[in-house]
Parts: C-alpha cells; structure tokens; sequence
C-alpha cells in the first residue's frame, strides 16, 4: 500500500492531525488513535479495514504509487483539456513612467529609475503586429485591448496613445485604460474621439480626499483627489464607463464609510456608467518595504468588520478583488464542468499578453519592467515561448537528458534506444549552460524520429559543401551546430502538423513556418550560441525572396544559411516523409540544380555538385535516403 505523495499532514496541540488532499482536495481530521493505525497498515500489520477503506475512497492511499501516478495523470488531462480563459487582454505599456509617487508602488521598486524610453510608432506597429500573429493562432479567444504602465495617460505619451486607439478601432480590438485619472481630463477630446471603441477606463481612488492625498501624491507631493474626481465626473457626464478601483491595506480600510459617502455624494453611485472595486495592495516582492500590507485573510476580517457596520459599503465594493476567494468563486460561480482557477493570476491561464515600452512581453502587468521574468519580445522580431506544446517537450527531454548524462547531446529515435551523439566535440557544447537546448534537441528527436537522423545527415553535408567553398574553420563550426538544431522550433509544433501525411493548410503552414522564429527564441537563452542564431533564423529563406521568416533574397541571406538551406532541402528530398516517398538522389540533384538562382544560391549548388558522392553501379535507394560521412571524399 502507498501512502499518498500530495498530500499535507499538519499535527494540531491537540496531538490529532489535519490531513489535506492536493490531489482529490480532501481534508481530514485523525486522531492519534487513527493515526497510529495507519502507521501500523503501511508496516504490514492487521487493522482496521474500515479506517484504510475511507482513506483509499478519499485519495490518502493507493495501492500503488502508479495508481497514485495515474490517478494524477487523468486530473491533468482532464484540467487540461476544460476550456481555457474566456477573455485574453492584450496589454500595451507605452511607457513606465509615472506621473504619481504612490507610498506602495510595487512599479517603483521592480525598477527604481524607470526607463526614459516610451514607444514610438514603430514600436506600436510591432506590438500590434505580434498580437495579430497571437490572434491568428488562438482563433477562439475573446481579446481585449489594455493600455497600462506606468502611467498611459501622460502628456508626452499622447501622440503614441492616439496612435493606439486608431489602430485597436481599425482592428476592431476594444479598449480598456487603466490610468491614475490624473490627466484623464487632459486627454477627453482624444477620448471622445474613440469613444465607440472604448469598453471603460479604470481610475483609482484610495479614500476620501486626505486619505487618498497621502497615498498617492503626484511626483512632487502633491495631493491628486481633486483631479481625479473631477476627472470621474466629466467622464460620467460623458456617459463613458468608469470603474473605480480602490486600494486597500489596514491603513485605509477602515475609511471606506467615508469614500462611500463621497463617492455618494457626488452622485456617481447610481450612475449607470459607474461600477467599483477593491484591490488589496501586497508586497509582490516581498520587500518589506510597504507599509500596512496584511496577509489576505486579516484584511477580509477587517474588511468584513467594516461591512457589519456599513451595509452601503458591501453593495458598492463587494468581494470581488480578493485574489485568494478566486478558487473558491471559481468553484461555486461558474457552470459545471470548467476549469477551476487553482491559482488567482491569470498568467497561468494565458489570460494575458503585456508589451512594454522595451520590446519585451510579459505574462502578467505585474511583472513588467523586469526583464527575467520575460516570456518573449515582439520586437525586433516576434519571439514568444507561452507554448503548451514547448512546454510539454522541454519537461519530457529534461527527464530524458537526466537518464542520459549531463554536457552531452542525446539524439533520439522512438525506434531505437537512445544513445549519446556528440557533434565532433566542440568547444561551443561543452559549456554546462547548454543543458535546456541539448534537452530540447533531445524531445525534438524524440517527438519527430524522422528528424533525429535528418539532422545529422544535414549536419555532416553542409560541413562538406562548406569545406569545398573554403569556410573558416570556425564559421564551419557554427554550421554544424546549427545544421544540428535547425528545427529544434518544432518542439513546439504539434504533432499532427509535423506528421500528416498530405500537404498543409493555410493555417497548419502559418504555424509550421513559425518553426524558425521559435528556434532563436530557444537557442538565444545560451549566448555560446550567438553566431548561430542568424543561420536557424533564415534557413528557409530563398534566394529569390519567396522564402520566410523575412522575404530575404540574394546576398542579403548570411551566407552560412545559404548553405544550410541547401544542405537540408536535399536531405529532405532524398528521404520518406509521411506525405511523400524519398527521391532518388540523382533526381534530388537534378531538382536542386533546376532551382539554382531560384531557391538557392548558384555558388552553393556548385559547391554540391562537387562534393556529392557517385552513385555506384546498381545501387539501390534505401528508405533512409543519402547518407554523407564526416570525411571529405
């Protein structure tokens, strides 16, 4: 019998135990008495049945730590396949200055000094350029368009701020701001003008005026209740949607009877474009620093002492943003069948993508301005790595890599054992840092057995062509490390793309021509790998500039990807993929030299010419295709 792994044993005062499920989300009180019985079931003694039958049916016990596995591989499958968030918000951060030195600012100490830098036009063209590309792969998405910071609405972010509006109306992607309010006011005529494509502006007010004063001046200390107020009540006038967001820690909560009656007062509460709400203020980075910050549990205590004695209070601010009751009205709100929110951020669901001013992306507007935490960049080209697939085949090669050995490449094939691979022992592999990439070769391999030996054969025919054009013995280096990962982006292609057995549609050819871009974006976490990059990033370019990512044609290709765009196209020609079979290599030879000056470049299909090896009297074409040695002939 198995005693379950995810579970939490917690001794009470008492001597009695608190038993908590992570696997079935059971919890469970034993006596000492029962306790002791259990301990004596998994040494092998006689008791009592009844006792091991209720903790078998609850999940505490299993017969074997496979069933355990299994039982967690079938809530996996099950989690995963539930539908994913509803909305997914596309965030865009012009710029992280702010305009306001509020005292909890969690912005101000992820980076002290903000940069300078906001985006110009092209950068906002870029970011929409990658959204489009995230839209075109996540078709069944709601997407909605944020703008944050910082602060979005300042004067020096306008003209930027225009152009974002234009664009989100043209792509007709609604708009939500997130904005201090301070210049709302400021920025009405411009407002106004996108008025039909604006879902609603969310301003913050911290409590009645010197409550909110002392929280968050301006830059220069001084007070911002009057500005933002004013500016909620041209917006109400206007009839656009404001949501008032309020932040709350121990040092204001108790004010909120006061806001209540200014916001009251004012005439915004029956208002119907008004809504608000809370926002507990945390310490996201543990600094220490931030004054009043509670744990999540006193301040719904406090909140709740507040609400017994302020009943308008609890219809105008609610529950709704305390992060820790999301499981629980995940739970008990939503229809049946879908996927519970186990963790509030929506980062784990894909619920957001956040472009900030420096080209990064980020999964989460509370991790922006820190490059590490980073999930990709949509400039100077889009690179993202939130991809399930990728995941899954990175987990699946790091336990493959770990059976293996460490600072070696494995290379698998699903139809023989895997073996150690080691591309002539280059000094660029032998660097500790490569474990994740030699890992990822390791599930591409794993995942395509095809390309486990394509890649080599590659390999070992770019170095000969390279050899006869006289390249560096260097720069011959870097091709064989790149002819050896080329298509490690394809670890995030699915498998029923990567093997169909007939040609691709538009949307399958979209996905598999990412495979490029992809790579880069994995290969460039090791900077031993900088002069390979460009080599995997246009090796499916073609001379004519019919070829992709970027249309590149003639010289303008890096030479060392011209070759390896020779190279690999005849390794692919000369063996069987699940929609074709294998040419002869004659004919390979023959089709290559027809789209010399074409696809390829005339140099390197000469340099082909020279090295390819000739065909024996007889000879037969194995399914396996053209195999090239690593000695020159």
């Amino acid at each position: 019998m198995h005693l379950a792994k995810r579970m939490v044993r917690q001794k009470t005062a008492s001597g009695e135990e608190i038993w908590l499920n992570a696997l079935s989300g059971t919890v469970d009180r034993l006596s000492r008495a029962e306790v002791t019985q259990v301990e004596r079931f998994l040494e092998g003694r006689p008791v009592d049945s009844t006792l091991i039958g209720k903790l078998k049916s609850r999940g505490y016990l299993f017969d074997t730590a496979g069933a355990e596995q299994a039982s967690f591989r079938r809530l996996v499958a099950a989690f995963g396949a539930s539908p994913p968030a509803a909305v997914t918000n596309l965030v865009i951060c012009p710029t992280y200055s702010c305009n306001l030195s509020c005292v909890y600012c969690f912005e101000r100490r992820s980076h002290p000094h903000p940069p300078r830098e906001r985006m110009d036009i092209t950068a906002v063209n870029q970011v929409f350029d990658a959204f489009a590309r995230i839209r075109r792969l996540r078709t069944s998405r709601n997407y909605v368009l944020g703008l944050f910071g910082g602060e979005p609405l300042l004067m020096s972010t306008r003209f930027v701020v225009s152009r974002i509006l234009a664009r989100a109306g043209n792509e007709s992607l609604p708009v939500v701001i997130v904005t201090n309010g301070v210049n709302a006011a400021g920025y009405l005529p411009l407002l106004e003008e996108h008025k039909p494509g604006i879902q609603g502006l969310q301003v913050t007010l911290d409590g009645p005026e010197e409550v909110h004063n002392r929280r968050r001046p301006d830059a220069a200390g001084r007070g911002t209740f009057g500005a933002v107020a004013a500016a909620v009540d041209i917006l109400l006038e206007k009839n656009m949607r404001v949501m008032l967001r309020v932040n709350i820690d121990l040092g204001n909560v108790g004010q909120l009877p006061r806001l209540a009656e200014v916001i009251s007062g004012r005439g915004w509460a029956g208002h119907p474009s008004f809504s608000c709400g809370l926002a507990p203020v945390t310490d996201r980075l543990a600094s220490g620093e931030i004054p009043d910050v509670p744990a999540e549990a006193d301040l719904l205590s406090a909140l709740l002492d507040v609400y017994d004695q302020c009943h308008r209070c609890e219809e105008l601010f609610g529950l709704k943003g305390l992060q820790a009751l999301g499981p629980l009205r995940s739970l008990l709100g939503e229809a049946a069948g879908s996927r519970p929110k186990i963790f509030h951020c929506e980062a784990n669901y894909g619920g957001f993508w956040v472009a900030g001013p420096e080209g990064l992306l980020y999964a989460c507007p509370e991790a922006i301005g820190q490059p590490d935490l980073a999930i990709g960049r949509y400039a100077p080209v889009f690179e993202a790595g939130a991809c399930d697939a990728l995941v899954r085949s990175a987990d699946h090669a790091m336990r493959t890599a770990k059976r293996a050995g460490r600072n070696r490449l494995q290379v698998f094939s699903k139809k023989m054992p895997a073996k150690a691979h080691n591309p002539a022992e280059h000094k660029i592999f032998k660097g500790g840092g490569l474990s994740t990439i030699r890992s990822l070769a390791a599930a591409l391999d794993a995942k395509d057995s095809y390309t486990a030996s394509h890649s080599q054969a590659v390999q070992g025919l770019a170095a000969h062509i390279a050899r006869e054009m006289r390249v560096g013995r260097s720069r011959i280096e870097a091709l064989e490390i790149a002819a050896l990962l080329h298509d490690i982006g394809k670890v995030a292609v699915p498998d029923a793309i990567l093997n169909k057995p007939g040609p691709l549609d538009q949307t399958e050819w979209a996905i598999m021509r990412e495979h490029p871009r992809l790579g880069v974006m994995i290969l460039r976490e090791a900077r031993q790998l900088s002069t390979v990059l460009p080599i995997v990033f246009h090796h499916h370019e073609r001379y004519d500039g019919s070829g992709y990512p970027e249309g590149r044609g003639g010289k303008a290709i890096p030479a060392l990807a011209r070759i390896l765009c020779v190279a690999d196209s005849f390794m692919a020609m000369v063996s069987t993929r699940p929609y074709r079979k294998a040419m002869r290599p004659e004919h390979a030879w023959e089709e290559v030299k027809t789209k010399s000056g074409i696809h390829f470049d005339p140099d390197v299909v000469a340099a082909l010419g020279r090295v390819l090896p000739p065909r024996p009297p007889g000879g037969k074409q194995t399914d396996k295709g053209a195999r090239f040695s690593t000695r020159p002939r």
